[in-house]
C-alpha cells in the first residue's frame, strides 16, 4: 500500500468530521451572541470575537482530541475600551457575567473565562475558552 493511501486512512481517523465541526462552531456562535446581547444590555460596544487556533476556518487544523475534549480558543475584543478605562480583572469580571447561565459548567480561570459546552446530540464536547483583550 502506498503512503499516501496510509496517510488517508490515518487521516479520516483523527480529523474532525462535519456534524462535529458544526456543533462546535455552532455552539461557538451561541455563546458569542450571548455575550454580545449582555454588552448591549450593559450598555456597553458590542465586542468583536477572533477565533483562535486549529477551529479557525481558514486554518482547519483540528483534530479529534483523544480523551474526546475539544478546545476552541476565542477572542473577545473589547471596543472602545483600553486598558486606561477598566482594568484587565474588570474586563475578565464582564466576560464572565456575560456568560452566565448559557451552560450549568463554567469556570473562572486566571487567564480566561471557561465554558463547556455540549450538543444535543452528544456529537462533541467543548471547552470555549474565551478572554477579553482591547483592540
Amino acid at each position: 500500500m502506498s503512503f499516501h493511501k496510509e496517510f488517508e486512512k490515518f487521516h479520516d481517523i483523527i480529523r474532525i468530521d462535519k456534524d462535529k465541526k458544526t456543533s462546535l462552531l455552532s455552539n461557538k456562535s451561541a455563546l458569542r451572541e450571548k455575550i454580545k446581547k449582555h454588552f448591549k444590555e450593559k450598555e456597553r460596544s458590542e465586542p468583536k470575537f477572533y477565533i483562535q487556533g486549529s477551529m479557525d476556518k481558514n486554518v482547519s487544523t483540528g483534530i479529534n482530541p483523544i480523551n474526546g475534549d475539544y478546545d476552541i480558543d476565542d477572542g473577545v475584543y473589547l471596543q472602545g475600551i483600553t486598558t486606561n478605562d477598566i482594568t484587565p480583572e474588570t474586563a475578565h469580571k464582564w466576560v464572565l457575567d456575560a456568560v452566565d447561565g448559557h451552560t450549568n459548567s463554567k469556570e473562572d480561570k486566571p487567564k480566561c473565562v471557561r465554558v463547556n459546552c455540549w450538543d444535543a446530540k452528544d456529537l462533541a464536547t467543548a471547552r470555549i475558552d474565551t478572554w477579553p483583550a482591547d483592540a
